[in-house]
């Protein structure tokens, strides 16, 4: 406002599919389950895995975001993009061992992440009213798409930082022993 730009804010929900890395041991959950499922690992969750998602499909996201930069009625808007649906952590693993048919393993439990959101939940009203916004892919849908371009990756190494930029007792016990 202060130097009269024109913006727009969106905030997507916890996207994934293919073309997500699966180099990454630090972010996005799916690409690191499916990962380790393929190396035949288990899935590492944090705390019970009750913890919940609204997880977004990129073909569900993408037309979204490039509309929203050329809307009028976008401008100096925060939009949330994403769907309604949340499903557990738990149900995130118990899909991704079903699509690769790893149901043999049983995820492994490490302490709950200090201070980790529990319910991360996406209220998509102004996406629906300014951009029109609806779900289409499921995430059964979804997570057997990207399950399939991964396959065709195959498993991949992970990249670990040569030092992590934070420290302490906090820091996840995976991140500092690399167990992923």
């Amino acid at each position: 406002d202060v130097h009269g730009f024109d913006y727009t804010i969106i905030r997507p929900h916890n996207v994934y599919g293919p073309k997500q890395s699966l180099h990454d041991p630090y972010r996005n959950v799916m690409g690191i389950f499916i990962n380790r499922i393929m190396k035949g690992l288990p899935p590492i969750i944090y705390g019970s895995g009750e913890q919940t998602r609204a997880f977004s499909y990129i073909d569900d996201v993408i037309p979204y975001i490039k509309n929203a930069g050329f809307q009028d009625n976008c401008k100096g808007q925060i939009i949330n993009i994403g769907p309604l649906e949340e499903y557990s952590i738990n149900c995130l693993a118990t899909q991704v061992l079903k699509e690769l048919k790893r149901e043999d393993l049983v995820p492994i439990h490490l302490a709950d992440r200090p201070r980790e959101v529990e319910h991360a939940f996406c209220t998509n009203d102004k996406a629906i009213k300014l951009l029109g916004y609806k779900t289409s892919t499921t995430f059964e849908e979804g997570i057997k798409k990207m399950c399939e371009w991964a396959k065709k990756q195959g498993p991949k190494d992970f990249k670990y930082l040569d030092e992590l930029e934070l420290t302490g007792d906090n820091v996840p016990k995976s991140w500092k022993e690399k167990l992923i």
